[in-house]
């Protein structure tokens, strides 16, 4: 079933540090995962002291392609599981995404095929809730991409001095990792510093990950 679920981030760190809490999603058991380019999916800066911050993740996801050396882009489509989508480039007006009745590998993957016509070399862009989570290169003619969400949501606390697909996974994903509890529709983040303002950030989930993290 879809998660639709509400987040609200209080920040009782006592002093600004110039810090953002950084959200991450990414494709799930992706085997070059780790060579992907991927961007923050929200960027988040509640004020010190109690401020707080909402947002809202939703597991609807979006797919553009682009064209690597002209950067063309397609209008963005919204995307299911179980779709299969190609990628043409009719009158070299750069590339365009159809839905195909082809199924894909698996019913739980969103699969997208290279068939330009004079062929072109593509990155995915795919999309959660209208903001891109990451772009997959290296997509020449004939081959297929497949894409499924992870339901694990990737915490870190950083300044943000870089925006943009500019981010690799080892950087995040060790970091704080959250799946949203069956039937879980409220989830509270709190950001503090037990050892003060020299020690460790540290996030705290009510209620906690469905995984346990």
């Amino acid at each position: 079933m879809p998660i639709t679920c509400d987040f609200q981030v209080t920040n009782l760190v006592t002093q600004n540090t110039g810090q953002r809490v950084l959200v991450f999603l990414t494709p799930t058991d992706a085997s070059d995962a780790e060579d992907y380019n991927y961007s923050a999916w929200k960027i988040l800066n509640p004020a010190a002291n109690g401020g707080t911050q909402p947002f809202s993740f939703q597991d609807a996801i979006q797919l553009a392609v682009q064209d690597q050396m002209t950067l063309s882009t397609s209008p963005t489509v919204e995307v299911l599981p179980n779709q299969s989508w190609v990628v043409s480039n009719e009158n070299y007006q750069g590339p365009v995404l159809s839905m195909v009745a082809a199924a894909p590998p698996s019913s739980k993957l969103v699969a997208v095929s290279n068939q330009t016509d004079p062929a072109i070399q593509l990155n995915s862009v795919w999309s959660v809730n209208g903001s891109p989570i990451v772009s997959q290169g290296g997509f020449n003619l004939g081959t297929t991409q497949t894409f499924q969400l992870n339901p694990t949501l990737f915490f870190m606390v950083a300044v943000p001095t870089r925006t943009g697909f500019n981010w690799r996974l080892q950087e995040f994903s060790g970091q704080f990792k959250y799946i949203v509890p069956q039937g879980v529709t409220q989830v509270d983040i709190t950001w503090s510093r037990p050892g003060g303002m020299a020690g460790s950030d540290v996030l705290t989930f009510d209620p906690p990950s469905a995984a346990g993290f």
